[in-house]
């Protein structure tokens, strides 16, 4: 296959696909061989068929930052799919074992977690008019959680099963929307905020909402660490972040992320 010069940084792309390939996908191949990493032509193809859907279905203008896990090792899994301006998570104790092909990136120590290096000014993203997702494939064992959007202890956006206690919660800076108990902690969520409110989303059905339309006053450097992953045996394949999502475009992205988990074998 000839080599195609990868698309600007952030730049999105039309729809263009050359051999089959898309340009973003090609610049992902690019980015994990040039990081001294392959990907397999499986997993190439799974990527692909998400980038040509995103397109597609009009979700991909919503999404500013994304990773997908892929690559046939820790270094490949690291490179992000779409960025503004850096290509590379920074990672924070994650060691080649806890990556596998089909089992996602996933733990069974604390303190393991990811650094985007972005922020919701770096991405341009206004606190009512914002998305978080993640998809986690694992169980919840007591005592643990997923989150993204973290900036310390208590400021976070997206959560999923605190402590063991099994709920969900959009959270920033005391404004909030959570419920209990979950009806599970495996799938695809995301957290979104627009002019009609707030609401979290699992596995496309919407399952808890407000008519809050901001996550807080507080809310630079919100997504600069990504920890949607990081603790006590919990696997993902993948997460975004972005702009807000409508109820409609969340079930379309909750369709293109199963799709890529059965693609990944995952």
């Amino acid at each position: 296959m000839a080599w195609i010069p990868p698309i600007a940084t952030g730049a999105i792309a039309s729809s263009i696909s050359a051999d089959g390939i898309h340009p973003d996908t090609v610049n992902l191949r690019d980015r994990i061989i040039a990081a001294g990493s392959t990907i397999s032509a499986s997993h190439l193809s799974a990527v692909n068929d998400f980038v040509e859907g995103c397109y597609a279905d009009g979700t991909r203008s919503a999404i500013k930052d994304c990773g997908l896990f892929v690559g046939d090792n820790l270094t490949g899994a690291l490179q992000k799919l779409w960025y503004v301006n850096t290509s590379t998570l920074t990672n924070f104790s994650f060691v080649e074992g806890d990556y596998t092909l089909t089992g996602g990136l996933s733990s069974v120590a604390a303190n393991k977690y990811l650094l985007t290096e972005e922020s919701t000014s770096s991405l341009s993203i206004p606190s009512d008019n914002s998305h978080l997702s993640f998809f986690s494939i694992a169980g919840n064992p007591v005592g643990a959680f997923r989150e993204i959007g973290v900036r310390d202890s208590d400021d976070f956006q997206l959560i999923i099963s605190f402590n063991g206690e099994s709920y969900y919660r959009s959270h920033v800076a005391g404004s909030a929307i959570e419920a209990a108990p979950s009806p599970g902690t495996i799938g695809y969520f995301i957290g979104s905020t627009g002019s009609t409110g707030s609401y979290i989303h699992r596995n496309g059905t919407e399952y808890v909402s407000n008519a809050n339309t901001g996550w807080g006053a507080t809310t630079t450097n919100l997504i600069s660490v990504f920890r949607a992953l990081n603790y006590s045996q919990k696997a993902s394949t993948g997460y975004t972040i972005g702009n807000h999502l409508t109820s409609a475009q969340a079930i379309l992205l909750n369709n293109r992320f199963q799709s890529l988990k059965t693609a990944l074998g995952r």
